[in-house]
């Protein structure tokens, strides 16, 4: 009977990565860990109907900053380069 045994190699992003995930794990711990459960109004009157909404995507990358715009079914994009 032969047992094969997986080695796994931690790299620096490995490790840079799940130290980042501990790190944030904490500091949300500590912001929630005690904090009481909130209620919401309720929403009163019609539900606000929305025509036009803007979302702003940064990215630090070359090459989207210098593709073309374009649209994509009804959603138009724009990228200022």
């Amino acid at each position: 009977m032969t047992t094969r045994t997986k080695v796994v190699a931690l790299d620096r992003r490995g490790i840079l990565c799940g130290g980042g995930a501990v790190v944030f794990e904490v500091m949300l711990a500590s912001k929630v860990g005690g904090a009481p459960p909130v209620r919401t109004e309720e929403l009163r009157g019609p539900v606000p109907t929305v025509d036009h909404l803007a979302v702003r995507v940064v990215i630090d990358s070359y090459q989207i900053a210098v593709a073309p715009s374009g649209k994509s079914g009804n959603v138009e994009i724009r990228r200022l380069g």
